[in-house]
Protein backbone atom coordinates (compact mmCIF):
# COMPACT_ATOMS: atom_id res chain seq x y z
CA UNK A 1 0.00 0.00 0.00
CA UNK A 2 1.56 3.47 -1.04
CA UNK A 3 2.28 5.07 2.41
CA UNK A 4 0.72 8.70 3.27
CA UNK A 5 3.76 10.39 2.72
CA UNK A 6 4.38 9.32 -0.82
CA UNK A 7 0.86 10.27 -2.17
CA UNK A 8 1.38 13.90 -0.68
CA UNK A 9 4.72 14.17 -2.59
CA UNK A 10 3.52 13.01 -5.72
CA UNK A 11 0.99 15.32 -5.57
CA UNK A 12 2.70 17.89 -5.53
CA UNK A 13 5.26 16.13 -8.73
CA UNK A 14 4.16 18.02 -12.14
CA UNK A 15 2.99 15.82 -14.56
CA UNK A 16 6.85 15.29 -16.65
CA UNK A 17 8.59 14.28 -13.46
CA UNK A 18 9.65 11.51 -14.95
CA UNK A 19 11.05 13.43 -17.93
CA UNK A 20 13.15 15.32 -16.06
CA UNK A 21 14.23 12.84 -14.12
CA UNK A 22 15.57 10.64 -17.53
CA UNK A 23 17.10 13.90 -18.38
CA UNK A 24 19.30 13.21 -15.71
CA UNK A 25 20.52 9.69 -15.87
CA UNK A 26 24.21 8.47 -15.76
CA UNK A 27 25.72 5.58 -17.09
CA UNK A 28 28.83 3.80 -15.78
CA UNK A 29 31.58 4.27 -17.94
CA UNK A 30 34.52 1.49 -16.87
CA UNK A 31 37.88 2.74 -18.32
CA UNK A 32 38.57 -1.26 -19.04
CA UNK A 33 37.04 -0.90 -23.51
CA UNK A 34 35.99 2.43 -22.50
CA UNK A 35 35.21 2.99 -26.27
CA UNK A 36 33.00 0.73 -26.80
CA UNK A 37 30.97 1.40 -23.72
CA UNK A 38 31.01 4.81 -24.32
CA UNK A 39 28.99 4.05 -27.48
CA UNK A 40 27.03 1.95 -25.48
CA UNK A 41 25.90 4.71 -23.73
CA UNK A 42 25.44 7.39 -26.30
CA UNK A 43 23.18 5.06 -28.34
CA UNK A 44 20.75 4.69 -25.47
CA UNK A 45 20.20 8.64 -25.80
CA UNK A 46 22.04 9.25 -22.71
CA UNK A 47 24.98 11.97 -22.12
CA UNK A 48 26.57 11.83 -19.09
CA UNK A 49 28.76 9.03 -17.11
CA UNK A 50 30.23 8.14 -13.91
CA UNK A 51 33.82 7.09 -14.11
CA UNK A 52 35.46 3.90 -12.17
CA UNK A 53 37.83 3.76 -9.92
CA UNK A 54 40.48 2.64 -13.10
CA UNK A 55 40.21 5.76 -14.82
CA UNK A 56 42.19 7.94 -12.84
CA UNK A 57 45.61 6.25 -12.76
CA UNK A 58 45.24 4.46 -15.76
CA UNK A 59 43.76 6.61 -18.74
CA UNK A 60 45.50 9.59 -20.13
CA UNK A 61 43.09 12.53 -20.58
CA UNK A 62 44.50 13.25 -24.32
CA UNK A 63 43.40 9.86 -25.29
CA UNK A 64 39.90 10.92 -23.70
CA UNK A 65 39.26 14.57 -24.33
CA UNK A 66 37.96 14.11 -28.06
CA UNK A 67 36.22 11.14 -27.60
CA UNK A 68 33.94 12.99 -25.13
CA UNK A 69 33.47 15.64 -27.01
CA UNK A 70 32.96 13.98 -30.26
CA UNK A 71 30.49 12.15 -28.88
CA UNK A 72 28.43 14.82 -26.48
CA UNK A 73 29.30 12.32 -23.19
CA UNK A 74 30.26 14.58 -19.85
CA UNK A 75 32.20 13.05 -17.38
CA UNK A 76 30.30 14.07 -14.02
CA UNK A 77 31.86 11.92 -11.38
CA UNK A 78 34.68 10.06 -10.56
CA UNK A 79 35.32 7.17 -8.78
CA UNK A 80 38.82 7.17 -6.33
CA UNK A 81 40.03 5.92 -3.31
CA UNK A 82 41.80 8.76 -0.56
CA UNK A 83 44.91 7.07 -1.68
CA UNK A 84 44.08 7.22 -5.29
CA UNK A 85 42.70 10.79 -5.24
CA UNK A 86 46.07 11.80 -2.83
CA UNK A 87 48.66 10.15 -5.05
CA UNK A 88 46.96 11.74 -8.11
CA UNK A 89 46.67 15.09 -6.62
CA UNK A 90 44.83 18.19 -6.59
CA UNK A 91 46.11 19.10 -9.80
CA UNK A 92 45.75 15.49 -11.54
CA UNK A 93 41.59 15.90 -10.31
CA UNK A 94 41.33 19.58 -11.62
CA UNK A 95 42.15 18.33 -15.34
CA UNK A 96 39.50 16.41 -14.90
CA UNK A 97 36.88 19.10 -13.91
CA UNK A 98 38.22 20.34 -17.33
CA UNK A 99 36.43 17.96 -19.18
CA UNK A 100 33.39 18.47 -17.03
CA UNK A 101 33.97 16.47 -13.96
CA UNK A 102 31.81 18.07 -11.14
CA UNK A 103 32.42 15.05 -8.23
CA UNK A 104 34.69 13.28 -6.41
CA UNK A 105 32.82 9.82 -5.48
CA UNK A 106 34.82 8.36 -2.45
CA UNK A 107 34.94 4.46 -2.18
CA UNK A 108 36.84 4.13 1.13
CA UNK A 109 36.87 6.80 4.22
CA UNK A 110 37.60 5.91 7.69
CA UNK A 111 35.27 9.02 9.24
CA UNK A 112 38.17 10.73 11.19
CA UNK A 113 38.27 14.42 11.28
CA UNK A 114 41.85 14.59 10.16
CA UNK A 115 40.79 12.56 6.78
CA UNK A 116 37.48 14.69 6.29
CA UNK A 117 39.92 17.64 6.16
CA UNK A 118 41.74 16.25 3.84
CA UNK A 119 39.17 15.11 1.56
CA UNK A 120 37.49 18.86 1.99
CA UNK A 121 41.11 20.45 1.26
CA UNK A 122 41.83 18.10 -1.69
CA UNK A 123 38.25 18.49 -3.47
CA UNK A 124 38.59 22.26 -3.02
CA UNK A 125 42.38 22.71 -4.75
CA UNK A 126 40.66 20.57 -7.89
CA UNK A 127 37.34 22.41 -7.97
CA UNK A 128 35.68 19.12 -7.04
CA UNK A 129 32.58 18.71 -4.78
CA UNK A 130 33.50 15.41 -3.05
CA UNK A 131 30.66 12.36 -2.14
CA UNK A 132 30.98 10.36 0.38
CA UNK A 133 28.63 7.02 -0.11
CA UNK A 134 26.79 4.98 2.28
CA UNK A 135 28.06 1.27 2.58
CA UNK A 136 26.00 -2.01 3.24
CA UNK A 137 28.71 -2.14 6.18
CA UNK A 138 30.96 -0.25 8.08
CA UNK A 139 31.21 3.54 8.09
CA UNK A 140 28.94 5.93 6.81
CA UNK A 141 25.30 4.37 7.22
CA UNK A 142 23.07 7.09 5.47
CA UNK A 143 22.37 8.66 9.09
CA UNK A 144 25.84 9.28 9.69
CA UNK A 145 26.19 9.95 5.56
CA UNK A 146 23.68 13.18 5.86
CA UNK A 147 25.42 14.32 8.84
CA UNK A 148 28.96 14.61 7.60
CA UNK A 149 27.82 15.86 4.30
CA UNK A 150 25.65 19.10 6.51
CA UNK A 151 29.03 19.44 8.49
CA UNK A 152 29.61 23.19 7.54
CA UNK A 153 33.23 21.96 8.82
CA UNK A 154 33.69 20.52 5.48
CA UNK A 155 32.19 22.16 2.85
CA UNK A 156 33.40 20.61 -0.21
CA UNK A 157 32.07 16.82 1.09
CA UNK A 158 28.27 15.81 -0.12
CA UNK A 159 26.76 12.97 -0.36
CA UNK A 160 25.72 9.90 -3.04
CA UNK A 161 22.92 8.04 -1.65
CA UNK A 162 23.00 4.41 -2.38
CA UNK A 163 19.34 2.99 -1.39
CA UNK A 164 20.31 -0.51 -1.75
CA UNK A 165 23.21 -0.52 0.42
CA UNK A 166 19.94 0.83 3.21
CA UNK A 167 18.50 -2.57 2.32
CA UNK A 168 21.59 -4.07 2.93
CA UNK A 169 21.05 -2.88 6.97
CA UNK A 170 17.54 -3.80 6.91
CA UNK A 171 16.40 -0.50 6.86
CA UNK A 172 13.90 1.18 4.67
CA UNK A 173 15.76 3.61 2.51
CA UNK A 174 12.92 6.27 1.75
CA UNK A 175 11.20 7.26 5.63
CA UNK A 176 13.93 5.54 7.20
CA UNK A 177 17.15 6.48 5.86
CA UNK A 178 16.36 9.67 3.46
CA UNK A 179 13.51 11.29 4.69
CA UNK A 180 14.12 11.46 8.66
CA UNK A 181 17.48 13.44 8.50
CA UNK A 182 19.73 15.98 6.76
CA UNK A 183 20.40 13.42 3.86
CA UNK A 184 17.27 14.32 1.74
CA UNK A 185 18.97 18.09 1.75
CA UNK A 186 22.43 16.43 1.08
CA UNK A 187 22.36 14.20 -1.34
CA UNK A 188 23.70 14.75 -5.38
CA UNK A 189 23.66 11.77 -6.79
CA UNK A 190 21.19 8.70 -6.10
CA UNK A 191 22.32 5.27 -7.18
CA UNK A 192 18.93 3.76 -8.46
CA UNK A 193 20.27 0.06 -7.55
CA UNK A 194 17.83 -2.28 -5.90
CA UNK A 195 18.01 -5.35 -4.21
CA UNK A 196 15.51 -7.58 -1.51
CA UNK A 197 15.63 -7.76 2.36
CA UNK A 198 15.08 -11.35 1.60
CA UNK A 199 18.79 -12.52 1.07
CA UNK A 200 20.29 -9.52 0.14
CA UNK A 201 20.36 -9.62 -3.72
CA UNK A 202 20.39 -7.63 -5.92
CA UNK A 203 17.67 -7.21 -8.72
CA UNK A 204 16.80 -5.64 -11.29
CA UNK A 205 15.51 -1.73 -10.30
CA UNK A 206 11.94 -1.37 -9.21
CA UNK A 207 12.04 -5.24 -8.35
CA UNK A 208 12.92 -4.69 -5.07
CA UNK A 209 13.18 -3.11 -1.76
CA UNK A 210 15.09 0.01 -2.21
CA UNK A 211 11.53 2.03 -2.54
CA UNK A 212 13.35 3.98 -5.42
CA UNK A 213 9.97 5.73 -7.13
CA UNK A 214 9.58 7.05 -3.10
CA UNK A 215 13.32 8.16 -3.30
CA UNK A 216 13.11 9.91 -6.44
CA UNK A 217 9.34 11.08 -6.03
CA UNK A 218 10.27 12.66 -3.12
CA UNK A 219 13.73 13.93 -4.05
CA UNK A 220 11.79 15.45 -7.18
CA UNK A 221 8.54 17.25 -4.81
CA UNK A 222 11.94 19.28 -3.52
CA UNK A 223 13.17 20.57 -6.32
CA UNK A 224 16.29 18.13 -6.86
CA UNK A 225 18.91 19.08 -9.55
CA UNK A 226 21.13 16.47 -9.35
CA UNK A 227 22.07 12.99 -11.05
CA UNK A 228 20.44 9.37 -10.89
CA UNK A 229 23.22 7.04 -11.52
CA UNK A 230 22.60 4.02 -13.14
CA UNK A 231 23.78 0.23 -11.69
CA UNK A 232 26.16 -1.77 -13.52
CA UNK A 233 24.39 -5.15 -12.74
CA UNK A 234 23.46 -8.58 -14.53
CA UNK A 235 25.16 -10.79 -16.38
CA UNK A 236 26.91 -10.59 -20.29
CA UNK A 237 28.37 -7.68 -22.25
CA UNK A 238 28.42 -4.31 -21.00
CA UNK A 239 25.96 -3.07 -23.41
CA UNK A 240 23.46 -5.71 -22.79
CA UNK A 241 23.70 -5.09 -19.14
CA UNK A 242 23.53 -1.57 -19.50
CA UNK A 243 20.62 -1.53 -21.86
CA UNK A 244 18.13 -3.63 -19.27
CA UNK A 245 18.58 -2.00 -16.46
CA UNK A 246 18.06 1.47 -18.25
CA UNK A 247 15.00 -0.08 -19.80
CA UNK A 248 14.06 -1.10 -16.01
CA UNK A 249 14.66 2.86 -14.66
CA UNK A 250 12.54 4.57 -17.76
CA UNK A 251 9.64 2.12 -17.15
CA UNK A 252 9.88 2.81 -13.83
CA UNK A 253 10.25 6.79 -14.08
CA UNK A 254 7.30 6.71 -16.72
CA UNK A 255 4.92 5.40 -13.91
CA UNK A 256 5.76 8.74 -11.90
Amino acid sequence: MMTTETQRHRALLPWWVGESAKRRLMAPLPAAAWRDSLIAITDLGLSAAELDADWLPGVALQEVEAAFAASGLRPIALHATVDQALEAGSERLGQWATLGLRYWIVDECDGSESTLRRLDNLAAGAGLTALLANHAGGWPDAAELGRVAEDARYPHIEAYYDPAAAVARKRHPFLAEMMAGPLKRAVRIVRLRDALFAGGGEVLPDLGNAELREVVSALEARSYAGWYALSDFGEGPYRDRLAAVHAAVTAMLDQL
